[in-house]
C-alpha cells in the first residue's frame, strides 16, 4: 500500500488506482489484501487534510468515508463529482445515518456500504462498480 505521496506507480488517467479516504486505515488494508493482487495500487488519504492537493482524475474510484472529519465526506463528494465527474466512488457511512447517504448520492455518489458491513458484500461493491466502469 502506498500514501498520498508516493507516486512509485503511473497510470493513465487513473487506470488501476483506488483511493481510500479514511479515518481508520483498517478499510485500506482490506482494500489492497483485495485488489492490490488483481493489478491495483492502493492509496489512502487518513484525514481530510490529507485530502487536500490529491488530484481524483488520478484514481478508478475513491472509497470515502462520509463521517471523516466532522463529517466532511459529502463535500470530497462534491469536489470528485465536479473535478472528476468519470471518478467512480463509493460511500461508507454509519447505518443509522441515512441523511448523510442521501447527501452523498445527491453531490455524485455512484453508491454506498453501511457500517458495519460483510467484506464480501464490501468487496462485491467494489468489483460492481470497476466492473461497470470498464463497461461504459
Amino acid at each position: 500500500m502506498s500514501d498520498k505521496n508516493d507516486k512509485s506507480v503511473e497510470t493513465e488517467q487513473g487506470d488501476k488506482k483506488i483511493l481510500v479516504v479514511d479515518k481508520d486505515p483498517f478499510l485500506a488494508e482490506l482494500v489492497h489484501y483485495h485488489f492490490s493482487k488483481s493489478g491495483y495500487t492502493i492509496e489512502s488519504c487518513l484525514s481530510i487534510d490529507d485530502w487536500f492537493g490529491m488530484d481524483p482524475s488520478d484514481y478508478s474510484m475513491i472509497i470515502v468515508d462520509v463521517a471523516i472529519d466532522s463529517n466532511c465526506g459529502t463535500q470530497i463528494i462534491e469536489s470528485i463529482s465536479q473535478g472528476a465527474p468519470g471518478v467512480s466512488t463509493l460511500v461508507c457511512a454509519p447505518a443509522n445515518d441515512t441523511n448523510s447517504i442521501v447527501l452523498a448520492l445527491n453531490a455524485g455518489a455512484t453508491d454506498y456500504i453501511t457500517r458495519p458491513f460483510a467484506i464480501s458484500d464490501f468487496v462485491t461493491r467494489i468489483n460492481s462498480i470497476l466492473k461497470n466502469k470498464v463497461t461504459k
